[in-house]
């Protein structure tokens, strides 16, 4: 049996003040990718652009609903420069985080066998760029750090763990 009407907008009403109340209460997107090539129009998938370039078309779809500001995740060196070239391209909407998820902690340990200085020469990196877009207002946190079990076909345990403690203790600075 169909509810009536009465019954039908009362959960209507209920719907949007939940709605108007969730998007009083989250006006900041935490841990946004917007760094990943796909919004670019590039897919691991295909070998030719699939879309111009939307970060600003996402950026308005969001903020039409009621998202002011963004922090727009660095998961290693590159998507943590790029997270804050965002941040510079939408000042006062977009912030930047910086630092290297545990799925990419690989790339301390490619430094490392390279010898330009290794792991912690990209760390002092991490440190510099963190600082300095903090100072100029872009970089609001250090991450996307972490531990990360379910996904150890990218780095394993001891590495994760190794460079976790190393970066906490960067941003404990």
């Amino acid at each position: 049996m169909a509810p009536t009407s009465s019954v039908a907008e009362e959960k209507s009403s209920r719907a949007e003040d939940v709605g108007s109340r969730i998007r009083l209460l989250y006006g900041i997107s935490v841990g946004i990718n917007l760094t990943s090539s796909q919004y670019r129009g590039l897919y691991p998938s295909h070998t030719t652009s699939s879309h111009p370039p939307d970060i600003p078309s996402v950026l308005a779809r969001a903020r039409s609903i009621g998202v002011r500001k963004f922090l727009v995740t660095g998961s290693d060196l590159q998507e943590s420069r790029a997270a804050i070239e965002l941040a510079k391209q939408h000042p006062g909407v977009c912030y930047a985080t910086v630092g290297v998820h545990p799925c990419s902690v690989n790339e301390f340990e490619e430094a490392e066998r390279r010898q330009e200085g290794g792991g912690d020469k990209m760390l002092r990196e991490l440190e510099h760029l963190a600082r300095e877009g903090a100072a100029r207002g872009f970089v609001k946190a250090w991450g996307e750090i972490g531990l990360d079990w379910d996904r150890l076909g990218y780095a394993d345990k001891e590495t994760q763990m190794k460079w976790f403690e190393k970066q906490l203790e960067v941003a404990e600075r």
